[in-house]
């Protein structure tokens, strides 16, 4: 969940180690070179990082492509399968424990869906696309659909919303008529929109948000290095992992622990978890022992538990869920079995003052009035499963999926399982894979923290 007091946290969402993909479009975040934000006084020390157990997760309407984006504490999650190629649209859902059914939602009418993000109460963000490839934001609450859309937009065709708090604050980014992207946090009842603005970053994107109202997400610096920040009220504390030319955080929990991707010299894409970024940080490696063509982690809540995704040696993209140590008895009772699996230990950097807490409070402010919205009843339909043709993802990143197909989706109804608020990302449950996975990266990672403090770090002008 992540800047303001009431703020928080990719349907082709953002892909570990290498950038935005669109739905029905060809745009990527590039990033490249090693990260410039190192601190000699925030040096590393080694801290040993707690093993995980891995559950594989696939949808049974496409067990070639999955890709689970988030998960709240109730343990609910939300994703999506479906390449995005022709004829293998992105069809999203819901996946509430024990793991075993999937609930499709999809925006009426679109032509493909990612479900991003989830809160604690029910409500889902994601984004959808029209025939045309164009990709709205979108948020459903009380079985609602809402299109999202930051009227700053102008001539460009992409908005996403990427992950949502219980104070219903999301986070997301437009890209605008140029091929820049903007970070923004938008207040789901009022409507308003602020920009987020990091010194020294540009094609901005914000990827999660806690129920501390603590953002984060990814920024391109001068040197096209890609970095991971996160925003505590009012300071950005930035980062990267040691040698790694993309380092990219897609969610945060309300303990600041940060979970993304970052790309090393190989190209090989490993994801990570990150705690106490704003000082006192420490790094760890996460690989799924299937993942031999590389893991992402996309969410986590704040049991610590992990979801993403990894590519296996057949080329297929599966939907992953994670949790420390060994098997709980609910693990146990689903029909998946885990693989112990430990993460590479990151470097430990000595402590630094935390920023102090600000009065930050949620917006207030009435709806804009030139915020493109549209309600929709959520139908009761399912979507129909993708043709049986498998895309073929790319390392290091999100698949660029091409133009959607021409079949139009309906939406479902909200997910059961927990009476307050479905789970966010995750996929169906598919018997243990014999492939084994990727040893950990051998680099050591080095977060470099530099703080700087902004005190109006949302300089957008749609108030």
């Amino acid at each position: 969940m992540s800047v303001l007091r009431t703020f928080r946290r990719r349907a082709t969402r953002l892909a570990a180690g290498a950038g935005v993909t669109l739905i029905g479009g060809a745009g990527l975040l590039a990033a490249t070179a090693p990260a410039a934000h190192a601190d000699p006084n925030n040096m590393p020390t080694q801290q040993n990082a707690p093993g995980y157990s891995f559950q594989t997760l696939n949808n049974p309407a496409d067990p070639t492509f999955n890709q689970l984006l988030g998960i709240n504490d109730h343990g609910t999650i939300a994703g999506y399968f479906g390449s995005g190629q022709a004829g293998h649209p992105n069809k999203g859902y819901i996946l509430p424990r024990p793991y075993t059914s999937y609930i499709n939602e999809n925006f009426p009418g679109s032509v493909q869906t990612q479900v991003t993000g989830l809160n604690n109460r029910g409500d889902t963000v994601g984004f959808w696309a029209d025939a045309n490839g164009n990709n709205f934001g979108f948020a459903v609450h009380h079985g609602v659909f809402t299109t999202i859309v930051d009227p700053a937009t102008g001539a460009g065709t992409v908005n996403q919303l990427l992950g949502v708090n219980d104070h219903r604050i999301a986070v997301g980014f437009y890209t605008d008529g140029a091929g820049v992207n903007h970070g923004y946090v938008v207040n789901l009842r009022t409507h308003h929109f602020n920009e987020i603005v990091v010194p020294g970053g540009t094609n901005t994107v914000a990827s999660g948000i806690n129920e501390e109202g603590d953002v984060t997400g990814f920024s391109t610096n001068a040197s096209g290095a890609v970095f991971g920040w996160v925003l505590h009220h009012g300071h950005f504390a930035t980062f990267d992992f040691q040698g790694s030319a993309n380092t990219t955080p897609l969610g945060i929990n309300a303990e600041d622990e940060v979970v993304g991707a970052y790309v090393d010299a190989a190209g090989t894409t490993h994801g990570f978890t990150l705690t106490h970024p704003l000082g006192n940080m420490s790094w760890a490696t996460v690989d799924d022992p299937n993942g031999v063509g590389g893991t992402t982690v996309n969410g986590v809540n704040n049991e610590g538990q992990l979801v993403g995704f990894y590519v296996d040696s057949a080329g297929n993209t599966d939907g992953f869920r994670a949790v420390r140590g060994g098997h709980s008895e609910e693990n146990q009772a689903t029909p998946n079995g885990f693989t112990s699996s430990s993460v590479t230990p990151g470097p430990r950097p000595p402590a630094e003052s935390r920023p102090a807490p600000s009065s930050d409070a949620p917006s207030s402010d009435a709806p804009s009035s030139d915020m493109a919205t549209t309600s929709t009843s959520m139908p009761s339909g399912n979507s129909q499963a993708p043709t049986s043709q498998s895309g073929t993802p790319q390392t290091g990143s999100s698949p660029s999926a091409p133009a959607p197909a021409s079949s139009s989706t309906s939406g479902t109804s909200e997910t059961s399982g927990n009476s307050q608020a479905p789970s966010p990302q995750s996929e169906a449950p598919q018997t243990g894979s014999a492939v084994s996975g990727t040893s950990p990266a051998s680099s050591s990672p080095m977060a470099s923290n530099s703080t700087s403090s902004n005190p109006n770090p949302f300089s957008g002008s749609n108030s």
